[in-house]
């Protein structure tokens, strides 16, 4: 008896297009961490901190779950990522300036699934940065299926006063601009109230002129910012982004993290 054939799903190349599968059925835990992407418009990424460990604090780890558009989670997660940074760093430098890798694997319930396959590595230098010179930049390459492909890289331009990010192509070429108003509450007063842990970023064309979208930093709630120093961030993706620039823009959210919020949390996790 002749067995139907089931449907295959080749994993897109680097110069696909961000076309989403239609088929709302599709199991995404075998999926590639690009075909994840295409299907997903909105994502919510959660901060977990571990305790620190004879007194240095412990590599920061994230999670990347799908979301709506009104920056809620959505199911499973999808994504994990995890900080690879020696000790001395973590407790002498802050999250700004220290040299790290961050290690994006696949996220996955049950079984027969991709979970913990490589997808991604960022991968930042320590720059001795002194106002235009020696910006800190993240390097973003593809390692999926033991692949080592650039996608581009996230830079920290210098500025005055509002807090920017560049994303780059894997040639230079500035595909967006992340912005966020410095007279915003959130980056001046750290109480535990929403005012002051909301900080909105509109994702811009390469001129940073047209505003294309938005990234949220989210307040956990006013008990659970008191406790914990976790961050959460609401990603909406621009439309006719390939999945390639989803994967960059994800990798922006981090490079924000580290670079604009995060502290020397060593004291505050004894």
């Amino acid at each position: 008896m002749i067995q139907p054939q089931q449907p295959i799903i080749q994993p897109p190349s680097l110069n696909t297009s961000a076309q989403p599968l239609n088929n709302q059925n599709v199991n995404m835990n075998k999926l590639s961490g690009f075909q994840k992407l295409s299907m997903i418009q909105n994502i919510y990424v959660k901060q977990k901190i571990e305790s620190s460990v004879c007194c240095v604090a412990a590599e920061n780890t994230y999670y990347v779950y799908k979301a709506n558009d009104k920056g809620q989670k959505k199911g499973d997660k999808i994504f994990k990522c995890v900080e690879k940074s020696n000790c001395i760093s973590r407790c002498c430098m802050n999250g700004d300036s220290r040299p790290l890798d961050i290690i994006v694997t696949h996220e996955a319930e049950g079984f027969d699934t991709n979970e913990d396959e490589e997808f991604l590595k960022l991968s930042r230098e320590f720059k001795c940065t002194c106002l235009c010179m020696q910006r800190p930049t993240l390097k973003v390459t593809y390692t999926e299926n033991k692949e080592e492909k650039e996608l581009g890289s996230i830079r920290s331009p210098w500025t005055a006063c509002d807090y920017i990010l560049e994303v780059l192509d894997k040639h230079e070429n500035v595909k967006y601009v992340i912005t966020a108003s410095c007279c915003q509450l959130g980056f001046h007063c750290k109480l535990p109230f929403e005012s002051c842990q909301n900080i909105r970023f509109e994702i811009k064309d390469p001129k940073g002129e047209k505003n294309l979208s938005f990234l949220h930093k989210k307040s956990a709630g006013c008990m659970a910012a008191a406790k914990s120093d976790e961050d959460n961030f609401h990603l909406e993706f621009p439309e006719d982004c390939t999945p390639q620039d989803r994967a960059l823009l994800m990798a922006a959210v981090l490079f924000l993290d580290f670079r604009f919020f995060e502290e020397n949390r060593q004291a505050k996790n004894e």
